[in-house]
């Protein structure tokens, strides 16, 4: 996850997924708020990396620290559906699947924004 300044949204991120994944890898590109020292309080690992104005350098910086098998992209803003972290977790253990592209639908207030 790349992620800058993000105390208000990272808390509700990171426990929709506690327990998904094996590792979180959390690349903070010059946070001045308490994101780093969330990300820590829910066991991530937090790389420093200055914003070079590239979202694909910071991802690959994250990416290359990774030591799973599997890689979940998420935005600090992104929640994972109750409902779907047991789907989610069990998806791990397909050998054939090479990879998988989820549906996201986006809120604002009390409608939805976007879907794709």
């Amino acid at each position: 996850m790349i992620v800058k300044d993000e105390e208000a949204t990272l808390p509700r991120c990171l426990r929709s997924v506690s327990g998904i994944p094996d590792e979180i890898i959390i690349v903070d590109t010059g946070s001045t708020d308490r994101t780093r020292e969330i990300a820590r309080d829910f066991g991530a690992i937090v790389l420093e990396f200055p914003w070079s104005g590239s979202f694909s350098e910071a991802r690959n910086h994250g990416i290359d620290q990774a030591s799973g098998e599997w890689i979940l992209i998420l935005d600090a803003d992104d929640e994972v559906d109750p409902g779907d972290r047991d789907k989610l977790r069990g998806l791990l253990d397909a050998p054939a699947v090479e990879g998988y592209l989820f549906q996201t639908i986006n809120y604002t207030g009390r409608g939805v924004l976007y879907q794709s």
